[in-house]
């Protein structure tokens, strides 16, 4: 288990992980259930036939593409509220993939 420590919300880092924290919050209310915060990617792997990790990927991917169209397209059409959702869903999913791969590799 990791040391618990307090974040700084005066550090710019760290003020976005904290935000990173909330946003999961959020959707982890909306998306996942008591017994299990990721059961939704478990679900979409049964859907797409593949594994959690990579329906966690899909939707990293998904936000990755948002935004590479956004800077394509040099901001026209993007409202900035959304580029910033968007970087902050792809830093959760970046995270929520990193505890995916652990649960898949936890014995080995």
């Amino acid at each position: 288990m990791a040391k618990s420590f307090a974040l700084d919300p005066s550090d710019e880092f760290e003020a976005t992980l904290m935000q990173l924290a909330e946003h999961h919050r959020v959707k982890r209310a909306q998306y996942g259930s008591e017994e299990d915060a990721m059961e939704n990617f478990y679900l979409i792997a049964e859907m797409e036939a593949c594994s959690p990790l990579q329906a966690c990927d899909n939707l990293f991917s998904k936000h990755q593409a948002f935004l590479t169209m956004h800077k394509r397209r040099e901001g026209e059409g993007s409202d900035p509220k959304y580029v910033d959702d968007a970087y902050l869903d792809r830093a959760v999913y970046g995270i929520l993939s990193l505890c995916l791969y652990r649960r898949e590799n936890a014995d080995g």
